[in-house]
């Protein structure tokens, strides 16, 4: 009875088996083919997910300028994670990072409140001012060491029988050097602050685009939004129209007008006295009794207590 129970076991544990391996599971190619469906049909949390899986390796589909494009397309809707995570992209963009653009979003994902952006904008800009620091002190230290490294000679002792003139020949020769180096080392230094003062008006000049950047991409936020809320406006004025047309109709139906809605014992009789004549059973018809229904429906949802 044993051996009999294990055979009819085997049969069922193998079909089992056959069933699970070859259920089709959904794909990673199949989940990023869905995902752009969505987003190209405007849905802004799809286009974020998109541009997540654009930038995963798991998904096999690791693709830099996909993920650019779907974080832009959510980002300019306004949305602060897309914002922030665009900033993201840029600060480790392969080969070269765009840590001008990183600033831009992570500053406009800060204004929207998302909650990582401020921090992040804080280092970039730490960041930018130490690279901006550092070309400056190692240009004050080569031509610091250029000034430094003066030739050198090899002293050579005067025998007793020099003559008077070349000595004092040396001696103006050595002040005239000294007086040279200390006035290119003036100038030098000079010339170094000259062109901080430059480097400072250029980064200035540079935070000032940036801004009129984030004023150009806020005006088109608020433009979208503006635009957005008429067409809501217009929707809902379409179908308060709409329904506004069905209950004037259901009205003449039931020979009441929109402004004089009977109460519901009234309307009852109302319609008692009409099924009399739109019931199929007497002269009226299938279709006319429909009509009859929804227009007693839909004046219901507007009758007086």
């Amino acid at each position: 009875m044993k051996g009999y129970s294990l055979r009819l076991l085997f049969p069922c544990v193998a079909l089992l088996l056959i069933i699970i391996l070859t259920f089709p599971y959904p794909t990673d190619a199949a989940t990023i083919d869905s995902l752009e469906k969505r987003a190209a049909q405007d849905d802004v949390i799809a286009q974020l997910e998109l541009a997540r899986a654009y930038l995963s390796e798991e998904t096999g589909n690791a693709n830099q300028k996909q993920a650019l494009y779907w974080y832009s397309k959510a980002a300019i809707t306004g949305n602060s994670d897309a914002q922030y995570e665009l900033g993201l992209l840029f600060e480790n963009w392969y080969p070269t990072p765009s840590l001008d653009q990183a600033e831009i979003w992570y500053k406009l994902a800060a204004e929207n409140n998302q909650p990582d952006a401020e921090a992040a904008y804080t280092h970039i800009l730490e960041i930018q001012f130490n690279h901006q620091r550092a070309k400056q002190i190692s240009s004050i230290q080569q031509l610091d060491k250029t000034f430094n490294e003066t030739p050198t000679s090899q002293a050579t002792v005067s025998s007793p029988t020099s003559q008077q003139p070349t000595v004092v020949r040396t001696d103006i020769l050595a002040v005239s050097a000294i007086v040279f180096f200390a006035v290119l080392i003036f100038t030098g230094r000079r010339f170094i602050h000259k062109r901080n003062d430059t480097q400072s008006t250029e980064l200035q000049g540079r935070i000032t685009g940036q801004n009129q950047q984030l004023d150009q991409l806020k005006k088109k936020y608020r433009i979208q939004q503006k635009q957005i809320s008429k067409m809501y406006s217009q929707l809902k004025q379409t179908q308060q129209q709409d329904q506004t047309h069905k209950l004037a109709v259901a009205c003449a139906l039931l020979g009441y007008t929109t402004d004089n809605l009977p109460d519901n014992k009234t309307l009852k009789l109302r319609y008692k006295k009409l099924c009399r004549i739109y019931h199929p059973d007497t002269e009226g018809s299938d279709e006319e009794m429909k009509r009859l229904n929804e227009a007693i429906k839909l004046i219901s949802s507007y009758k007086k207590p």
